[in-house]
């Protein structure tokens, strides 16, 4: 039923089409329109799961000094590599592996303010969830915490994610490829099936909620 290139208990995929169906049956919707919102759902829980990165970078106070002792020694831990050139050299330079940076600055609130400690992309794995579902035109809730620049990571959030998707006949499918290489890092190693676990709970919160304003609008309730 979704795919997301790792593998989901039929447990938690019978929990899901279960509501699926419910949704259909009790709303008066078609599959397709079921299936669409179920995988809204899912994505959304994803992108509520995924982890989401401070603010700054790690930083260590070595309690060294510069050779002319006005700074300060300090370590920033970073996968992040200025490139000599923009486009893909740019995006894969913020999935390098982790390396030690010296700065040198006068305490840490100065460096904080350096751009090289500053998480600009933080936020993004999380995004790019929503990225797919905008894709396919699905609408997903939430927002991007702790992003300096939340347009620049919806844009680049864009670049990493791969969508397909059939709504129609017995062949529905929602197919996500997502190419960050520290996605599975940021998301868990079973936060895919606790998403569609939590998808099935928020249909049926909806059903429940879609009934429930029906009959107060006919006066039943």
């Amino acid at each position: 039923m979704i795919d997301i290139q790792v593998d989901i208990s039929r447990e938690a995929i019978k929990e899901l089409r279960h509501a699926q169906e419910r949704f259909s049956r009790e709303l008066g919707k078609s599959q397709s329109t079921a299936f669409r919102a179920a995988s809204a759902k899912v994505l959304n829980s994803l992108s509520n799961d995924t982890k989401v990165a401070g603010k700054y970078r790690e930083i260590t106070d070595t309690g060294q000094k510069s050779r002319s002792g006005k700074n300060k020694k300090f370590i920033i831990r970073t996968k992040y590599r200025t490139p000599k050139r923009k486009g893909k050299a740019l995006r894969a330079s913020w999935q390098g592996d982790w390396r030690d940076q010296v700065i040198y600055a006068r305490n840490l609130q100065e460096v904080r303010r350096r751009p090289a400690v500053i998480i600009a992309m933080a936020g993004l794995a999380a995004e790019s969830w929503k990225a797919a579902g905008q894709k396919g035109r699905v609408k997903v809730k939430g927002t991007t915490r702790a992003a300096t620049n939340k347009r620049i990571v919806k844009k680049a959030a864009r670049r990493w994610v791969g969508y397909e998707s059939n709504f129609k006949g017995n062949n529905q499918f929602v197919r996500i490829t997502n190419a960050l290489k520290y996605i599975r890092e940021a998301v868990g190693p079973s936060a895919v099936e606790a998403a569609v676990r939590q998808g099935a709970v928020a249909m049926h919160g909806e059903i429940e909620h879609r009934i429930a304003k029906a009959a107060a609008k006919t006066g039943l309730a």
